[in-house]
């Protein structure tokens, strides 16, 4: 999928967001070092329920 239907669904979100004076940040995740995504996790739900990693992609004790 292309960027575009995300990037309105976005706008859309935070336009919600700001019409009920909630508040709203933007999340990213999957990142490298340039934040380019890594295509591993596809969705905030996979990201939070990843095994727990630490910094150098091992697992934590």
């Amino acid at each position: 999928m292309h960027a575009g239907p995300v990037m309105h669904m976005a706008r859309n979100a935070r336009k919600t967001c700001d019409e009920f004076s909630l508040s709203c940040s933007r999340a990213t995740w999957d990142t490298d070092e340039e934040g380019m995504w890594q295509g591993q996790y596809k969705g905030s739900d996979d990201w939070e329920l990843r095994e727990p990693e630490d910094f150098y992609g091992k697992t934590a004790a």
